[in-house]
């Protein structure tokens, strides 16, 4: 006997979808910053410019490396460092990342999966998929994933 595919009506898709926007699995996602930063988003440098500290430049790794000539930057008129201009992972970037802290954080850590040294993509790899996926999310007492 054929196995009876479980399918949803047409529309009923469409309209789940609208209420229900789409959401990476935090682990495939952290997984895939880790392992597929450097290639699915090459990192593109140009010559010295005015702007938004990124990568081991970034306060997220204040204190953690000193301060050096080679810092990286995603070019903005309200900069505050001179650096190595990074193209960012987007055009505004650098403007969200002034406007939010955290997302902030997680974008210079994924900028120092992309382009740092092994030491800054080692602190990267230990940081940033606890910003993606706290340890204590997801932990209600039952598990909504399979």
């Amino acid at each position: 006997m054929p196995k009876r595919s479980r399918r949803a009506p047409p529309g009923a898709v469409a309209d789940a979808a609208a209420g229900n926007p789409a959401r990476a699995h935090p682990r495939n996602l952290a997984e895939f910053a880790l392992h597929g930063a450097k290639y699915a988003f090459a990192a593109d440098t140009f010559g010295p410019t005015v702007g938004v500290p990124t990568s081991h430049s970034a306060p997220a790794f204040a204190g953690v490396f000193a301060p050096g000539s080679d810092d990286y930057v995603w070019p903005h008129p309200e900069g505050s460092v001179r650096g190595t201009g990074l193209v960012p992972l987007h055009p505004s970037v650098p403007y969200a990342a002034m406007q939010d802290a955290r997302l902030y954080e997680m974008l210079a850590l994924f900028d120092a999966l992309r382009i740092g040294r092994a030491r800054e993509r080692g602190m990267a790899a230990l940081r940033l998929p606890v910003l993606i996926h706290p340890p204590h999310a997801g932990k209600t007492g039952a598990s909504t994933h399979g």
